[in-house]
């Protein structure tokens, strides 16, 4: 999942592949059948959705601080919000 925070354009079929957890029941021994939820709450894993909504945040928020700090990043921001 790395960089998940700039993935602003992926397709649904993309999504879904990477939703399913096919590698996670496979690895943990899950059946295919088994719930993706049950599994993600018993492993005490995120879902998917939290991990790009938690990457997007943090990234935001690390923009911003640099945007304050550097005087380029915050010309750029400075730029992208025009």
């Amino acid at each position: 999942m790395y960089d998940a925070a700039l993935w602003s354009k992926y397709n649904v079929g993309t999504k879904c592949k990477l939703v399913s957890n096919k590698c996670v029941k496979m690895f943990f021994g899950y059946k295919r059948s088994d719930s993706v939820t049950k599994m993600l709450f018993e492993l005490r894993l995120p879902s998917f959705d939290t991990i790009l909504l938690n990457s997007s945040i943090i990234f935001s928020n690390s923009w911003n601080v640099c945007s304050i700090q550097n005087k380029i990043i915050g010309h750029l921001a400075h730029l992208q919000s025009v």
